[in-house]
């Protein structure tokens, strides 16, 4: 017996079933009682297609309208299917749906008068998979680097950490900012990669700078020039393998030679740097973004977050204090939030529209991607 269950709620149970012999009844069943019978099977002129060699799969199809006042919602149900020549069979076991669509509101936080909760949700529930998609298969080692280097690993940031700047992208389009999102850092494209499909979704380009040539000196014991290096080359064939090339403008060459002059728009700026001395070059670009969008940044953690105050750790490695210097500097009272992984981020807090908590995101994310239990079959 072949069969499917289309439709599985307190309000109906509907699809088709081909069995041995031509179909008489179904009858819907929960807790040994009978909740329904359907002895009338439908045409399914889609079914015959499928099974043409089978006279009787046209008239395959059934409608069961379950007695509501027998129903007991969350217990198990199954469906019992009569033939005309042969013993009845059974469906595997499943549960009833609610008649009525789950809720889509949105966290408070991520509530605007104007916003389409749908629109963000389905928003973040295509952003999601694609960036988990591109984390699982990207390519994973660096080639170039003997085993246990610190640039042996391809993918330096995450899925869900990018998923907290498409979400702000999303919502500062929704606030009526333009422009640019502004990636700082690239590697070898994994985060590339991910926003370009957040660009494209929403119209907008994703300005790339990298030197492409791997990190600039900088006297630091740890890091050595070259360090992280993905040519321009690697980087627009996994872009173009996993992402949205034609969303992103590269810019090549080390941020001191490439920002000084430079007009840009930039709706977001997200740095993946490393050095203290790259922090302060692309901090050249701060003047020109929005008091009300933010900067998200890697490294950094969450012990230099502690409540409303931000410490830097110090060190080549810190990429904090330019930003809170640069922000200071342009007369923006600096508020950050750690918000997972290695991702933080930086913004005016008298003007710019904060960034959401993980608790929060994570609340949409559950809306997003919850699915109820699919019918057996």
């Amino acid at each position: 017996m072949d069969y499917h269950l289309d439709v599985a709620t307190e309000r109906s149970v509907s699809g088709w079933c081909v069995g041995p012999s031509a179909l008489v009844e179904a009858r819907l069943h929960q807790d040994g009682e009978l909740l329904g019978v359907c002895r009338q099977p439908s045409e399914r002129f889609d079914i015959e297609s499928v099974f043409h060699d089978k006279p009787y799969a046209l008239k395959s199809g059934f409608t069961v309208l379950p007695d509501s006042g027998r129903l007991r919602p969350q217990r198990d149900c199954w469906l019992e299917f009569s033939f005309v020549e042969d013993p009845p069979a059974r469906s595997e076991r499943f549960v009833l749906a609610s008649a009525e669509p789950e809720s889509l509101e949105l966290p408070p936080e991520l509530s605007f008068p104007a916003t389409e909760p749908a629109q963000h949700l389905l928003f973040l529930a295509s952003m999601w998979s694609r960036f988990r998609f591109i984390e699982r298969f990207f390519p994973r080692y660096n080639r170039s680097v003997a085993p246990g280097s610190k640039d042996e690993n391809c993918v330096g940031s995450s899925a869900i950490e990018l998923l907290h700047i498409a979400n702000h992208v999303y919502r500062l389009k929704e606030l009526g900012l333009r422009g640019s999102l502004c990636e700082f850092g690239c590697f070898k494209g994994f985060s590339t990669a991910c926003l370009s499909h957040v660009c494209s979704e929403l119209g907008l380009t994703l300005e790339c700078f990298d030197s492409f040539a791997g990190l600039p000196s900088s006297g630091s014991s740890y890091y050595q020039p070259s360090d992280f290096r993905g040519t321009l080359e690697e980087v627009c064939e996994n872009v173009g393998r996993f992402g949205r090339l034609s969303s992103v403008r590269f810019n090549r060459g080390f941020f001191a030679d490439t920002l000084p002059g430079r007009e840009l728009e930039p709706i977001l700026i997200w740095m993946d740097v490393d050095l203290h001395s790259s922090s302060r070059d692309v901090m050249v670009a701060l003047a020109q973004l929005p008091r009300e969008s933010c900067v998200f940044s890697h490294e950094c953690f969450q012990r230099s977050f502690q409540g409303e105050s931000i410490r830097p750790l110090g060190g080549e490695g810190d990429i904090i204090s330019p930003i809170l210097e640069a922000m200071e500097g342009l007369s923006r009272r600096v508020s950050g939030r750690w918000l997972i992984g290695c991702l933080g981020a930086f913004w005016d807090r008298d003007v710019a529209l904060p960034p959401v908590s993980q608790r929060v995101l994570q609340e949409a994310l559950a809306v997003a991607t919850s699915r109820p239990q699919e019918p057996a079959g």
